[in-house]
């Protein structure tokens, strides 16, 4: 979800007795807010928009649900989206996909690609109002206010498809200085927006006799002061403020001054009449958007910051009280613009130094860069992007970090070596390596120029992936080279402070530096196929996180999915399991499921299917809630198809399947990467199953991409696909030459997801059925015994089938294999085929049985509840809230959010009210 400051969706407090109450008006306002799908409030600044809405929102029936969101600027549609579900979240919305998850497959959609952009916005939108339709409250409001401040045109075209579909049950309120640009004309002509302009806002002399007198003032004063201001809100309660405490209360003596301008008003007949030490306070803190005592404290240095801003509650000097934990102010604009423009005014442009001190101690990482960016402290704000990047991109949010960038003007934009760094992650993330490596020697020869010499060294990592990636073996083999050295050279300076218990902070440059360099290492054994390198390098990579805190490491050095089965990987890929779950909290979600998966899939292959199938369905239920994301799904339903298929459990394969499929479809669109190899493997697991057609269209229709960008290992990977295509046709004579001449040629480069051993296991039964000589056959035969001794990552013989087995078990090997070697296979044939017996099925012909709500085949394998889904299903129909369940039953929010979602999915129900009522009919 994006950082925000959590008054961002504080409702104003209605205090009691309000200077300008407008009881009329609140109750026309609130009437609309129950009957119209818009109300816009539309007024100049100073007609009481904020305070009108506010009081209108007091006026509405009791249980009416009121989610309030104040804009900024510079705020984009997702973080007014991640705002609007942290408003939202007391309702317990029924959300089918997790929120965050929308969040990041927007922000992930191309900057360059329009139309995806578009599609990912619709969806979360139409996401919002069907969770919105099925919550259980009678009527409810999204109040939105300072619309105005909101540059970001995809703001509009938010609000746009809101109100397009917009549920009956809630109503939108748009608080603005200007029409906003959306199709209110259309709303118009179909009687569906109630607006409130500054004539609805203004007072009439009546209203005004009567707020004046309220303040002891005589009615012929009350009328001057009307015609002076007509009727204009800010206007009276300025004008007030002048006359509260003059003598009788007339309006003569400051006459002169209420006709002046009112920014100039502001300044001389507001601010100056402060005591010194109250207007040194608000000029000291006018770069707030919020005030509470700490903050305010921190930024001026004033310990009465407390007394100061109880002082200015009771004065009503145009601040509103926002209902918050703690008491919370909020300037209004008037006089938050005459502050900031007395302190540029002030020598040293004091407005300035306030944004750079507000920056130094602003704990919101997003309003930190806000400030730097405005006091035009480049660098600052540049390494404030650079830090951030790396959970933005992990959190898929390349767009937030893209319009971050354009922030920058572009004489500084190319100047920068952190801003050449984050343009190096953000081309990573599309595999654009042209522009990586162009990027990554910007920034290298950047921070050696500032005399940052261990981000030059990250940098120098990234240019050597990128070098590899973009097929520039040898540059990168030399730019490898040298970092290992300077790796080398780092860590043993650093010897001494690890020997004396020190670790290194995840973000700190050298880590950084350190991770990237030995990662590097890893990767490029990886790409070259180079699999007895691979364990060493990550053995490597193993003792510096070890020797790490914090979660960045664990992102650096997250091993890929084909890590699993490759020899040597599995204990190494179990300590890192153990390392991140040491690290990781309650609210690291992600990773939790991550690692779950990653648990999952080693236990699989070693054979523990019992162990880890459970941890890959738990993982699933969380992929499932997170719209399948293409990364933590490639870490969950390769395997669990695995794990189905060696179970025999043929329908949870060809769910899951389908789950994978539609996933690595959905990602060769979405970010332009065409996801032959990993559908090819798919293909392996269909055909080990039986369903012999389904495999053979995939390899068809993959056999000849060319994925740009991707390593020859991958397709090397796919070397054999037109072998496994003989195979299916009933070519045994083709599949055996391909299969022989695949493992001549690339022998245990091929054993991603246990390739290989199921090449030497399927060629050895083709070598027997097409009459070649036992020994040929024992030859292709005989690595995988030494491969698989003692069981080593079992499940790549089981993959083969039991049927392979029990025919290489059955054949007549003449002396060709010894004893010992026919008893390991008669035991892994029995252990296959009792596996497979626990739960056998016969293959189904037709569709996938199960459906998700948008029509997506494979939404889950087993439709009944879990015993945990049972028992929060219970204290849902109790009317117990998320907190309330997660309380019982020690769980996150987070954790119970998905419950609910997999309840309403698997009982096809859209809200908690249903449920419920379903719980209580099935004897509850």
């Amino acid at each position: 979800m994006p950082s925000f400051a959590r008054t961002k969706i504080l409702p104003p407090r209605a205090q009691a007795g309000a200077l300008l109450a407008r009881p009329a008006l609140a109750r026309r306002m609130a009437a609309a807010l129950l009957q119209q799908p818009l109300v816009l409030v539309s007024a100049a600044a100073g007609c009481g928009k904020t305070s009108a809405l506010v009081q209108a929102l007091d006026q509405l029936p009791a249980g009416t649900a009121v989610a309030w969101v104040a804009c900024d600027t510079g705020d984009s549609p997702l973080q007014l989206f991640g705002c609007l579900v942290a408003a939202l979240e007391p309702y317990d919305l029924p959300w089918r996909i997790a929120p965050d998850a929308l969040i990041a497959a927007a922000a992930a959609s191309p900057a360059d690609d329009p139309a995806a952009a578009a599609r990912a916005l619709r969806h979360l939108t139409t996401e919002l109002i069907n969770a919105l339709d099925a919550a259980e409250v009678a009527h409810g409001v999204i109040a939105v206010d300072d619309l105005h401040r909101v540059e970001h045109p995809q703001v509009h075209a938010f609000l746009d498809l809101l109100l397009e579909r917009f549920t009956p049950r809630w109503t939108l309120a748009l608080a603005t200085r200007h029409d906003p640009p959306i199709a209110l004309q259309r709303l118009r002509a179909q009687g569906r927006v109630a607006v409130f302009d500054a004539t609805d806002l203004q007072f009439d002399a009546d209203q005004a006799r009567a707020v004046a007198a309220a303040q002891g003032i005589d009615a012929d004063t009350a009328d001057a002061l009307y015609a002076r201001t007509l009727g204009w809100p800010a206007g009276l309660q300025l004008a007030l403020q002048v006359l509260r405490g003059t003598p009788g209360g007339r309006l003569a003596a400051q006459a002169s001054q209420i006709d002046r301008q009112v920014f100039d008003f502001l300044a001389t007949e507001v601010l100056d009449q402060l005591p010194p030490a109250l207007r040194e306070f608000l000029l000291a803190t006018a770069v707030l958007p919020e005030l509470t005592a700490g903050r305010c404290a921190a930024l001026s240095g004033d310990p009465r910051a407390a007394e100061h801003l109880e002082t200015l509650e009771r004065s009503g000097l145009f601040v509103t009280l926002l209902d918050g934990h703690e008491p919370t102010l909020r300037l209004h604009d008037l006089l938050r613009d005459a502050l900031e423009h007395r302190l540029q005014r002030q020598p040293g442009d004091r407005l300035r130094q306030q944004l750079c001190r507000a920056a130094e101690s602003e704990p919101d990482p997003v309003r930190r860069m806000a400030y730097w960016l405005r006091a035009e402290r480049w660098a600052e704000a540049a390494r404030e992007l650079h830090l951030q990047s790396y959970a933005l991109l992990t959190a898929s949010q390349t767009g937030t970090v893209l319009r971050w960038l354009e922030r920058f003007p572009s004489s500084v934009s190319h100047a920068l070596p952190d801003l050449h760094l984050v343009r190096t992650l953000v081309a990573w993330m599309h595999w654009r390596w042209p522009d990586m490596v162009a990027s990554a020697h910007a920034a290298e020869a950047g921070f050696a120029a500032a005399g940052r010499p261990l981000e030059a060294m990250a940098a120098r990592a990234y240019a050597a992936l990128a070098l590899r990636a973009s097929g520039d073996d040898v540059a990168s083999n030399a730019v490898l080279t040298g970092l290992t050295q300077d790796v080398d050279a780092l860590l043993a300076e650093r010897e001494p402070e690890f020997r004396a218990g020190r670790r290194w902070d995840g973000q700190e440059p050298g880590m950084l530096a350190a991770m990237l360099g030995r990662e590097a290492a890893v990767w490029c054994a990886f790409d070259d196929a180079r699999f007895d390198a691979l364990a060493v390098h990550t053995a490597d990579s193993l003792a510096l996180l070890d020797r790490s805190i914090g979660l960045a490491p664990l992102f650096q050095m997250l091993p890929l999915p084909g890590y699993t089965g490759l020899r040597g990987m599995a204990p190494l890929i179990a300590r890192y399991v153990r390392i991140g779950q040491a690290r990781l909290g309650p609210d690291d979600a992600h990773l939790q499921t991550l690692m779950q998966a990653i648990d999952g899939s080693v236990r699989v292959w070693r054979g523990d299917i019992d162990a880890g199938l459970p941890l890959l369905q738990e993982a699933a239920a969380e992929v499932r809630w997170h719209d399948h994301p293409l990364r933590t799904t490639l870490h969950v339903h390769p395997f669990l198809c695995v794990a189905h298929l060696l179970r025999g459990d043929l329908a949870a394969l060809r769910a899951d399947a389908a789950v994978l499929e539609r996933t690595l479809r959905r990602a060769s669109v979405d970010v332009g990467r065409r996801v032959a190899t990993e559908m090819f493997h798919l293909g392996r697991w269909l055909h080990a199953a039986g369903l012999v057609d389904e495999a053979l269209a995939l390899w068809r229709e993959v056999a000849d991409w060319r994925e740009p960008g991707m390593r020859p290992n991958w397709h090397l990977q796919r070397s054999a696909a037109p072998a496994w295509i003989a195979l299916a046709e009933g070519d045994l004579a083709s599949a055996e030459a391909g299969f022989s001449a695949a493992l001549t040629r690339h022998g245990d480069q091929l054993d991603i997801f246990g390739q290989t051993t199921e090449l030497r296991l399927r060629g050895a039964m083709l070598r027997l059925q097409l009459g070649q000589r036992p020994q040929a056959a024992a030859e292709l035969l005989r690595p995988v015994f030494t491969r698989h001794a003692d069981d080593a990552d079992i499940a790549s013989v089981w993959q083969a089938g039991p049927a392979v087995l029990d025919d290489l078990v059955a054949a007549d090997w003449q002396g060709a294999l010894t004893p010992d070697e026919r008893g390991t296979l008669a035991r892994w044939a029995a252990d296959a085929q009792a596996l497979r017996g626990a739960c056998e099925t016969p293959p189904a012909d037709g569709a996938v049985p199960v459906s998700d709500p948008a029509g997506l085949p494979g939404a889950a394998a087993d439709e009944t509840l879990s015993p945990r889904e049972w028992e929060v299903l219970a204290r849902l129909a109790a009317g117990d809230s998320n907190k309330l369940i997660a309380r019982a039953f020690d769980l996150s929010p987070h954790t119970v959010k998905r419950h609910v979602a997999n309840i309403l999915l698997k009982l096809d129900l859209r809200s908690r009210g249903q449920a419920a009522a379903w719980f209580h009919a099935h004897g509850g």
